[in-house]
């Protein structure tokens, strides 16, 4: 089983990696951690997955929100996905890095689940890793803020847009087009070709 968005497969690799999954009548946690030889490359694996998270390739997920968890470790973000059905699924991704170590956090629950509660789970595993290097886990703030942007930064992903029919259909993307607007006539201006951008599609 993988994570949902994320998957369990990191960039560059990770020298050794471990999963556990805990499950109960109203939800279940699943539990990722990877460690790297130093903190430059989990904290570039923790970059990857959380651009991953913040555009999820699911055809069904919808991004609800997304936060920014002080006090849990040096970098620690969730951001909150619904898989969309004739019954939603709800779920939190918490990433968190401490050092080197990268955990990925998924947790199913009820629509009211909060990043806060999923923090709290978490902080126990990740005051056990700390001793090996990093911050520990103190007072948690769960701040909110926007997902990572996704390629290219600025547009829209179909995890954005929420299904018009439960349970049917998908959004996808079309490859960008050139600009070819003939507007109203009257704005004085080429529409392709606005002063001072860089590009268009």
């Amino acid at each position: 089983k993988t994570a949902l968005c994320v998957g369990q497969d990191t960039e560059p690799a990770a020298q050794r990696s471990a999963s556990r999954m805990l499950t109960s009548t109203s939800g279940s946690v699943l539990q990722f951690m990877h460690t790297f030889a130093d903190d430059a490359a989990a904290t570039q694996a923790y970059t990857a997955q959380l651009s991953d998270a913040g555009s999820c390739a699911n055809d069904t997920a919808l991004i609800a929100g997304a936060s920014t968890v002080k006090g849990l470790a040096d970098s620690a973000d969730a951001v909150r996905v619904t898989l969309q059905g004739t019954k939603d699924e709800h779920h939190i991704l918490l990433l968190t890095r401490s050092g080197r170590t990268l955990n990925t956090f998924d947790v199913t629950g009820q629509a009211n689940l909060t990043v806060a509660a999923v923090a709290q789970v978490a902080a126990p595993a990740l005051s056990r890793q700390c001793s090996a290097g990093g911050t520990c886990p103190s007072t948690i703030n769960v701040v909110e803020s926007l997902p990572a942007a996704g390629e290219p930064a600025g547009w829209l992903v179909a995890a954005d847009l929420p299904q018009i029919t439960p349970g049917s259909g998908k959004w996808t993307a079309l490859p960008t087009q050139p600009i070819e607007l003939q507007g109203s006539q009257c704005e004085d201006t080429d529409l392709s070709k606005v002063s001072g951008t860089s590009g268009s599609a």
